[in-house]
């Protein structure tokens, strides 16, 4: 019989509300009259993907979706033009995609790559009062006996599970480098990712509150504290929270975890203007609770979602979001829009590329991801959330395609074999098409492991 716990619990409780959990509608601005075609292939004029060129689709920008909206690809790798064309307005060179919805790359800001090249572990038999316990026993979870590796090419195929599923931007310890933007290293402005803020062999409450890893410069900072449930990870918080003042060049800052934070921790942090990252699977699966999403949203904390890791985390973010729905309390919950803007806006602005992440406008990267549209243009953020790795259609990052599903690669012709693309091996969770980056991913596709690296079992049997 399998075992009941924390997480069945309040999986059973929300699961018949997250089945009709809000979504507040999109305006649709039609550009285009009876243009949304669900599942229609692309077709591509001109000489796309070569200097300037014009994205026809279902473009989603905020809580508007263009219908026969355009977005302009510019050699830059920035974007043009967004919305409807304005006649004469449209580069010669077009990507057409009538079944396609287009939306900002998803950011991913709470990932460790060099942990996820395993599998998920069991549960632990009792929820554990912080990540010291693990850290100090492997018999209560045997965090500690994960595999690591800084091995190339498995990190770049879990990197590659998170791409096919629309993340552009990731921040995982580490990189494959040539796929994802990696803020973490090296990209602009290179983000400090701090794992033991008061050290590693902390066994209890910090002592000594003035950390210097956290005032060395003015970066921005993701700094992993108050992970657990037990009065040393409250005093964590409490203890960088009382500090800040002293940490004022470090803007923004980001806490990756606190899950112990109340109405009032929750009120001094929007004071204090600290966002949250959150990782509620890893968080119930390790711990049995998660932080109040509700009180923190209600307060004006930025949240924004991370998949932490795959030993107790989500294997893609777009999984991970599915999961959130399904932990929120009843009453407001969580929109569409709100999901959507946790894994966009929010972990922009935490790592201070607001405007230039995140987003479809001019002068924006040109970071782009293009989903199967299944139904109704009106139920278009309800197809991106429900989104599996068959339903992507396109990658762009800075402009170049990463990934081009069968048909995209069909349209662009010779410009595939032209750009280091290789094509995918059929997989169970994995779309047809083309990955296109960096020549190692030939020699990691080929490997006897590939198909469990992006295609992770869950130990439930399904990824919600």
């Amino acid at each position: 019989m399998p075992r009941f716990t924390v997480r069945s619990a309040l999986l059973l409780s929300a699961m018949a509300w997250a089945m009709a959990a809000p979504s507040r509608a999109v305006k649709i601005v039609r550009c285009l009259p009876s243009y949304a075609k669900p599942s229609a292939s692309c077709v591509a004029t001109g000489h796309v993907a070569s200097g300037n060129w014009t994205l026809r689709s279902n473009v989603l920008v905020g809580d508007r979706l263009y219908v026969g909206g355009t977005v302009a690809v510019e050699r830059t790798g920035k974007i043009g033009h967004v919305g409807c064309a304005d006649g004469d307005s449209a580069e010669p060179a077009m990507l057409d995609c009538p079944g396609t919805i287009t939306m900002a790359g998803l950011i991913n800001l709470h990932e460790h790559l060099n942990y996820s090249t395993g599998h998920p572990l069991p549960s632990p038999a009792h929820p554990l009062a912080s990540h010291r316990d693990w850290q100090r026993d492997p018999r209560l979870w045997p965090g500690q006996k994960v595999r690591r590796t800084g091995r190339r090419q498995p990190i770049g195929l879990v990197e590659l599970r998170h791409l096919l599923s629309g993340t552009t931007t990731l921040a995982g310890r580490g990189q494959a480098k040539g796929l994802t933007r990696n803020p973490d290293a090296g990209w602009f402005p290179k983000v400090r990712n701090i794992t033991f803020p008061f050290g590693r062999s902390a066994l209890g409450a910090p002592v000594d509150c003035r950390s210097r890893r956290l005032v060395k410069g003015d970066r921005p900072t993701l700094v992993h504290a108050g992970e657990g449930v037990d009065a040393a990870a409250r005093a964590e918080l409490d203890c960088l929270l009382d500090n800040r003042a002293a940490y004022a060049q470090t803007e923004p800052l980001t806490l990756v975890h606190a899950i112990g934070v109340d109405d009032a921790m929750a009120a001094r942090m929007a004071a204090l203007h600290v966002s949250m990252l959150w990782s509620p699977r890893s968080n119930i699966e390790l711990y049995g609770t998660t932080a109040s999403v509700d009180v923190l949203m209600r307060n004006g904390v930025s949240v924004s979602l991370g998949t932490d890791w795959l030993p107790s985390g989500s294997p893609t973010l777009l999984a991970e979001a599915r999961y959130a729905r399904t932990v929120t309390p009843a009453g407001p919950g969580l929109s569409d829009q709100t999901l959507l803007d946790m894994m966009t806006v929010h972990p922009a602005a935490a790592i201070g590329m607001q405007g230039q992440l995140g987003v479809l406008q001019s002068g924006a990267l040109a970071d782009i991801v293009g989903l199967r549209l299944h139904g109704d243009v009106a139920d278009a953020t309800r197809d991106i959330l429900a989104a599996q790795g068959q339903d992507t259609v396109f990658v762009l990052v800075g402009g170049r395609f990463k990934f081009a599903a069968q048909d995209v690669a069909g349209a662009l012709g010779t410009f595939v074999e032209a750009n280091d693309c290789v094509e995918l091996p059929p997989g169970q969770c994995t779309p047809e098409g083309y990955v296109c980056g960096p020549r190692f991913l030939r020699h990691a596709l080929a490997r006897p492991d590939a198909q469990a690296l992006l295609c992770p079992a869950s130990p439930t049997g399904t990824w919600n």
